[in-house]
């Protein structure tokens, strides 16, 4: 009998040969918020054109299949047509969790077939392929189930909800990952249906929920680094069923998750191991203060703009979570009806995921050109004489810059500090993601105006329009 190990079937092959291209000119499309629809509509057909090569095939209870995608399909409908975009982070981190579990359940059927049928046996296919097929059923098993592990616990750490775990302790997380490897490795060498299996997925989630609360970083690489571990395990889950679609759609989402993570880590000063490694072994060096805070009013605000020639307004995660984006966009109008220049910073990591201020604030019609990139708006601020901060806490922390030993030392952050007069508008004084107490807050030039973004920011244009009659 021939010997296989890729699945040989031409339906298959020709619709991964389809899907990569497709999913390729879909991620081109993605670049740009203007071709965005059509780069989604692109990767849809990829994974439809797979569906179909799939069903061709045979081999398997068709109505199940249409079952399950039915299921699938009309769940996420649903769930993205309630979702608010505040929630889009969380809901991002639950689909690729439940992708990379999907991939460890493909595993852990493959583990069925690895001991019942005569294809995995090294006399039949081969001492190599034999061994990459039980590699790829241990792979999807723990890399699906640290994926898993690590989406669950980071649904709350990229809402803006949690964030990383004080004092993570190295040792325990690296034994509790050496562990879960060893019994991959054991697989490998000796697969075996029962607990085994289970313990190894086990430990492997246990690996995953330990890594994600120690992981230090903002939600955009968060999420690039769970998309890079579902690719991961989708494409191991490609070995182990012999799936040249798999292969495709796992090599192509690890890929681009990874090298957008990279991206993101340059552009913050940081190494991408450092991104995912260096929250391991302690917990945040924050040096706190007892400086007062020197709160203000809507009314006090309004009276400093009042003379105000040139405004910067810096939005950040509260804004999208109050849904402000209006509300900001009407200050911004009333401001230049009393002569001022308005400007927006715009940081690439504000808010939850890239790109989110730009879409927000487009949704409430202000023109791209007003949206100005942090290196830009940098140039400026010293000629400012307002600067409001909406919601940022990381993205304009001065730590960044003033403290090499500062876990958010190198990240590019908007030196608002420069302005003449920075009103921070805030719920309360809690530090970002990072757990760094900010130095803006307390700074001279600075005053704190408490309360959700959205009332804060209807308040204040009430107080401006008032103060201009």
């Amino acid at each position: 009998m021939e010997a296989r190990f890729m699945s040989g079937a031409i339906p298959v092959l020709l619709g991964a040969i389809a899907s990569a291209i497709l999913f390729t000119l879909g991620l081109l499309a993605l670049s740009h918020p203007r071709t965005s629809a059509r780069g989604h509509l692109l990767i849809a057909i990829g994974v439809a054109a797979q569906l179909v090569a799939t069903i061709l095939t045979g081999g398997y209870d068709v109505l199940l299949f249409f079952l399950a995608t039915a299921l699938g399909a009309g769940s996420g409908a649903l769930l993205a047509e309630r979702m608010l975009i505040t929630n889009a982070p969380g809901f991002l981190a639950g689909i690729l969790g439940f992708g990379a579990l999907a991939a460890a359940l493909v595993g852990g059927a493959a583990l069925r077939d690895l001991v019942h049928l005569d294809e995995y046996d090294p006399r039949y296919l081969g001492v190599g392929a034999t061994i990459l097929a039980r590699s790829g059923v241990s792979l999807a098993i723990l890399l699906g189930a640290t994926t898993f592990g690590a989406a669950l616990t980071s649904i709350g750490k990229v809402q803006g909800t949690s964030r990383a775990a004080e004092g993570s302790s190295r040792p325990g997380i690296l034994a509790v990952g050496g562990l879960a490897l060893a019994a991959g490795m054991w697989f490998i060498a000796r697969p075996a249906p029962g607990f085994a299996d289970l313990a190894l997925a086990a430990l492997s989630f246990l690996f995953g929920v330990l890594f994600a609360r120690s992981i230090r970083a903002e939600a955009p690489a968060v999420l690039a680094l769970l998309s890079a571990g579902t690719g991961f395990s989708v494409l191991a889950a490609g070995f182990a069923l012999r799936h040249n679609g798999l292969l495709t759609a796992g090599a192509i989402v690890a890929s681009v998750s990874l090298a957008f993570a990279a991206l993101l880590a340059r552009g913050v000063g940081r190494s991408l191991s450092d991104l995912a490694f260096g929250g391991l072994g302690g917990g945040v060096a924050d040096v706190q203060t007892a400086s007062p805070v020197r709160t203000t009013s809507a009314e006090e605000v309004a009276m400093i703009l009042d003379g105000a020639r040139r405004v910067v307004l810096v939005p950040g995660y509260g804004l999208a979570r109050s849904q402000g984006q209006h509300a900001l966009r009407d200050l911004a109008n009333a401001l230049r009806g009393q002569g001022a220049v308005v400007d927006y910073a715009i940081h690439p990591v504000a808010g939850c995921v890239p790109g989110q201020m730009n879409l927000l604030l487009g949704e409430a019609d202000v023109p791209e050109e007003e949206l100005k990139e942090i290196e830009e708006i940098d140039k400026t601020l010293a000629q400012t004489d307002v600067a409001i901060v909406v919601g940022a806490g990381d993205t304009v922390n001065p730590e960044a810059r003033t403290n090499p030993k500062s876990p958010l030392a190198g990240l590019a952050v908007v030196e608002v500090g420069k302005a003449g007069t920075v009103v921070v508008v805030k719920r309360t004084l809690d530090p970002g993601s990072s757990g760094l107490t900010n130095s803006l807050f307390t700074a001279e030039n600075t005053m704190m105006l408490f309360g959700d973004a959205k009332k804060m920011l209807q308040e204040l244009v009430r107080a401006v329009k008032e103060n201009a009659k």
